[in-house]
């Protein structure tokens, strides 16, 4: 039998525990900044809008997730269009990417933040 030893994996091993506890601390405070921004943004597209404040006041961050719409009826369709009321009368145009929520997510830019979260936790590692 031969046997192998290499060497530096203790600091690997040890680089490896404290990217993990990066990693997690700054995936955490990206998620609440994002969802945070998202909701201010979104709150900003349904302002000009409004008929009444309901539906933009209930837009807000809890944690990491962004979330509207409590106790509001039909809040589905103010953001994204479509049918509601009795025989479906109520019309409003359909807008598959939504009007507030999901343009807000999107414009935050989750991609390159996220990208740029990750490199600025891994930069110091060999």
């Amino acid at each position: 039998m031969m046997k192998v030893k290499a060497r530096g994996l203790d600091g690997f091993f040890a680089d490896i525990e404290v990217a993990e506890e990066r990693l997690t601390d700054g995936v955490r405070d990206l998620m609440s900044e994002l969802a945070d921004e998202s909701a201010k943004d979104a709150r900003g597209r349904a302002r000009p809008h409004k008929k009444s404040g309901a539906a933009m006041d209930s837009i807000r961050a809890q944690g990491p997730v962004l979330s509207a719409g409590d106790q509001i009826e039909h809040y589905g369709f103010a953001d994204f269009g479509g049918s509601v009321g009795k025989n479906r009368s109520i019309k409003r145009t359909y807008i598959k990417a939504g009007r507030w929520l999901f343009p807000a997510v999107r414009d935050v830019g989750v991609i390159r933040r996220a990208e740029k979260m990750v490199e600025d936790i891994t930069e110091d590692f060999g």
